[in-house]
């Protein structure tokens, strides 16, 4: 069963959900919207390598409602809510990314 973020704060493009700030390490799922670019799913994937953390899980696939959009899931375990936060601001930074979701699990 998935748990939601309840903090969530929005802006034009971009969905930003902010875990409590007490909460212990845990699982996140990164729901990432791009456009579709043959080097965007390799550099989302490069942010979580490079901290040394290897994915639980990961899919893509091109979205079906919007031509031209890549739908990136990614999911992490043993992240400090802190750091979790900070990886999807990471993510958001790339140019062909349209928008991050910050899920907790």
């Amino acid at each position: 069963m998935l748990k939601h973020s309840t903090n969530l704060a929005t802006t034009p493009d971009k969905t930003t959900a902010e875990p409590a700030p007490d909460a212990a390490p845990g699982r996140y799922r990164y729901s990432v919207k791009a456009f579709a670019q043959p080097s965007i799913l390799s550099k989302v994937l490069e942010v979580f390598a490079i901290r040394s953390l290897v994915p639980v899980r990961v899919s893509s696939r091109m979205s079906e409602l919007a031509p031209g959009e890549l739908r990136i899931e990614v999911e992490v375990g043993g992240l400090e809510p802190g750091a979790a936060e900070h990886l999807r601001a990471r993510i958001e930074q790339f140019p062909d990314v349209r928008s991050v979701r910050l899920l907790g699990l």
